[in-house]
């Protein structure tokens, strides 16, 4: 079995804990404006994992108010409490609570810079950084570095 599925596992068997989850993923470029070497975004997340998002009080109230829809994207199925599936795609996710603000470091060609060295190959969606932030989201599982 795989490893991260495997702490998966253990996780849920505590419910709602809360982990430190370092997701890796490429940086969103501009095409007309490539960077000299590829650009990396390293997240830190605290987050609660391995509970029922539905029974979560601030989400019943948005459901019952219908601010929120209760199922907002029928592809995505329920494997357990932090594990999602594309239904497609087959692709798995973990979905958990943002505990906090994330940590976030970028690197270009595996060095670490700061973002406004990088800023002018960027696309807009990575400025995002005053958005209100969910009260849950999904992480494919496949650009996780760890759960601790």
């Amino acid at each position: 079995m795989n490893p991260l599925l495997e702490r998966i596992a253990e996780i849920e068997k505590q419910k709602g804990t809360i982990h430190r989850v370092e997701y890796v993923r490429e940086g969103k470029t501009r095409a007309k404006n490539p960077p000299p070497r590829l650009i990396r975004k390293r997240t830190v997340f605290s987050m609660r994992l391995g509970h029922s998002y539905y029974n979560q009080g601030a989400v019943k109230e948005k459901h019952e108010s219908g601010e929120r829809e209760i199922a907002p994207n029928p592809k995505m199925v329920h494997i357990s409490p932090a594990l999602v599936e594309h239904a497609d795609t087959k692709r798995l996710y973990l979905v958990g609570q943002p505990i906090g603000k994330p940590e976030v470091v970028w690197e270009m060609g595996g060095d670490v810079v700061n973002k406004s060295e990088i800023a002018e190959f960027l696309l807009a969606s990575e400025f995002k950084d005053g958005e209100e932030r969910p009260d849950h989201f999904t992480l494919p599982l496949d650009g996780i570095a760890y759960i601790k």
